[in-house]
């Protein structure tokens, strides 16, 4: 009886089949990156001085300029004004007007005034526009005093970004 059980094994095995294994090594080369995407919100950035009250109060615009982030490291988000003074509008020449009259807030923060040194607004973390802190409103008050001259003047703001 065991004759038979063994030759009825052995079929069975010698139908086994070998394996095999090869590895294939596979190489991803994430580089870091950050991108960043300011836009100017739902107002408009012309601050109209038009009376003693908006001259002693300033102006506020909530949320003036809209940050979107998209990275893969933590990062840190810098303002700065391009010159130390506003441009006059009608001769292009430099004015008395101090960069400093613009302020920007992230949040609930404290208002930060411009000037040609960066200055740090906002840090985060990785991921897409969709993270918590990626994407936010900046606000934007605008402060002159008597002394300014009447007129039309520009300044160029700086939104710089690097890894943190």
């Amino acid at each position: 009886m065991y004759k038979y059980l063994l030759l009825l094994l052995t079929p069975i095995t010698s139908l086994a089949q070998l394996s095999q294994i090869d590895e294939v090594n596979t190489h991803l080369d994430i580089r870091p990156f950050i991108s960043l995407q300011v836009t100017v919100g739902t107002q408009d950035l012309n601050y109209d001085f038009n009376s003693i009250n908006v001259i002693e109060t300033g102006i506020t615009k909530s949320n003036a300029f809209l940050v979107s982030i998209k990275s893969n490291q933590n990062w840190q988000l810098n303002i700065s004004s391009l010159s130390p003074t506003f441009i006059d509008a009608q001769s292009t020449m430099a004015s008395t007007l101090p960069s400093t009259s613009l302020s920007l807030k992230k949040g609930n923060g404290l208002f930060i005034p411009l000037n040609t040194m960066q200055t740090n607004i906002a840090t985060g973390g990785r991921g897409g526009s969709n993270n918590p802190g990626n994407n936010f409103g900046l606000d934007l008050k605008a402060n002159i005093d008597f002394n300014q001259k009447s007129g039309q003047y520009m300044l160029d703001v700086a939104f710089t970004i690097t890894a943190d």
